[in-house]
């Protein structure tokens, strides 16, 4: 993204890694519901088990 009006939808499924912001950059995520650290992978080795990829 090159501009402050931009956006990106990530569906679910779809592994992505943030990184590279510049100084004074917000990453503004929107849910469905609260924060829940039990129904996120957090290594991509996990993901591709959940996903079938292995």
């Amino acid at each position: 993204m090159r501009r402050a009006d931009e956006g990106i939808v990530i569906p679910a499924g779809v592994w992505c890694r943030l990184h590279d912001f510049l100084p004074g950059t917000a990453c503004v995520v929107l849910a469905s519901g609260a924060y829940d650290e039990a129904g996120y992978i957090n290594d991509y080795e996990s993901f591709e088990r959940e996903m079938g990829c292995r």
